[in-house]
């Protein structure tokens, strides 16, 4: 045990104390040079904080065992309760996550794996074009930026037709009405 080292030093100590001076007495001990005391209650006070860790560390260890104790009692009371019906409904709870989330990954890998091959396939393109001579290269890089351009102007005309079509239906169907709602209602308030 952890405290027989220091029990045996305290007893070591104190034997040869009263073996030199027949005990421990308050004559004897009056007797007893400075530095012998000063040993004595050092030894003492040692041993008594030692003994109050000693003490503090079994309270604690009990208090441990008992949180576990009641911890496990816990946990049997809860699956005592629970009936096996109730841990197949968590079980197929479970599965039923278990295949949503592989469903997902499923997706996932899918998605990435297209967009790999998309970027192999661009990968090869981009080669080819790199062993075109540079006037070919300058003539498919001319034709792609007309294509773009003509592209450009496609969307901004549709946008811009959009946009024009928002504000004639916006002006007639939400600001004429507001309007004539508004002045019937001056009139009628007046």
């Amino acid at each position: 045990m952890f405290w027989a080292v220091p029990t045996g030093v305290f007893t070591s100590v104190f034997g040869e104390i009263s073996r030199r001076y027949d005990g421990l007495n308050p004559d004897l001990v009056a007797r007893l040079p400075h530095e012998q005391v000063m040993t004595i209650g050092a030894v003492a006070a040692s041993m008594l904080i030692m003994w109050g860790f000693a003490i503090r560390s079994l309270v604690v260890e009990g208090k441990l065992r008992r949180a576990e104790r009641l911890a496990r009692t816990a946990e049997a009371e809860q699956r005592e309760r629970e009936t096996i019906s109730d841990r197949i409904e968590k079980l197929t709870a479970s599965l039923v996550d278990s295949r949503k989330l592989i469903d997902e990954l499923a997706a996932e890998v899918q998605a990435r794996t297209e967009a790999l091959q998309k970027l192999k396939e661009e990968t090869e393109e981009t080669r080819r074009l790199a062993e075109m001579d540079k006037e070919a290269a300058e003539a498919v890089r001319k034709a792609m930026a007309r294509e773009i351009q003509e592209t450009r102007r496609q969307l901004e005309r549709g946008a811009l037709r959009q946009q024009l079509v928002f504000f004639v239906l916006g002006s007639l169907v939400v600001a004429i009405p507001i309007g004539v709602i508004g002045n019937f209602v001056f009139e009628w308030i007046k």
